[in-house]
Parts: structure tokens; sequence; C-alpha cells
């Protein structure tokens, strides 16, 4: 997880780099961290006895890793010329929130006077269930 943490930022890194026309160092460092953990995970694979599945996948990342480290060494060396900053001198990887929370009387104004079971309930049965509600 921490390899493809890594290895994101540093395709993230690169995209603001393109942007900014600096921070090119940023994506070199950031991948030698992901191909480091690559190298860590297969240790913890291998030591525990995990499924090969997970190995695979770690080898899968780690030549993914491997190609764009390879293209960004060589770029850097020949095109950007920036120095690689230290792993330990990075911004860390925040969290990030996946979904938006909202709270229950935000929903219920979304949902005033529209039935929800419409599409699921008979219309025949709808109405003999709405008379029995009345």
């Amino acid at each position: 997880m921490r390899a493809a943490t890594q290895y994101w930022q540093g395709m993230a890194s690169k995209a603001i780099a393109l942007d900014e026309g600096e921070g090119y160092g940023e994506e070199i460092a950031r991948l030698v961290a992901a191909d480091a953990e690559c190298n860590e995970a297969f240790k913890v694979v291998t030591q525990i006895k995990l499924p090969s599945s997970l190995y695979q996948l770690a080898q899968a990342l780690q030549r993914r890793v491997q190609k764009h480290l390879d293209v960004a060494k060589y770029n850097n060396a020949s095109v950007y010329l920036e120095n690689v900053p230290k792993f330990s001198e990075l911004i860390a990887v925040e969290k990030a929130a996946m979904v938006r929370p909202f709270t229950l009387h935000e929903l219920q104004q979304e949902l005033i006077d529209v039935d929800l079971f419409k599409q699921f309930v008979p219309l025949i049965r709808a109405g003999d269930v709405k008379q029995e509600i009345k």
C-alpha cells in the first residue's frame, strides 16, 4: 500500500512539475521510495507466506515503478537537471476523504415528496398500500 501511495504521489508530482516547470526531482525521490517499499513487500510476503497473488501484484507494481523511474532519471539527467531531494525532506502524503459526509437533514430535504419504491412496487399493489396507510 505504501509503495502504491508513493508511486501515485510521484505521478502527481510529475504532473504538477509539468504545469509549474519545476519539481521534477520529487517524482524521482518518490519513485525510489516506492521501489524500496516494493522490496519490503516482497520480504513480508515471503516471511509470512501470504498468497502468491500479493507477490505478483507487488512485482507488477515494481515493474511499473522501475519503468517510470528509469524514464524520470533519464529526463532529469538530460533535460531538467534538478537536484533530487531526500525522501525525508518531502511532504508526507496525507489521507484524503473518499466520500462527502452529509447529515440526515440534508438527505430528508432531497427526499421530500419522492416515492422511493415507485419502480419496485407494482402500481396496483402500490395503490393498495397507500390506501392501507391512510
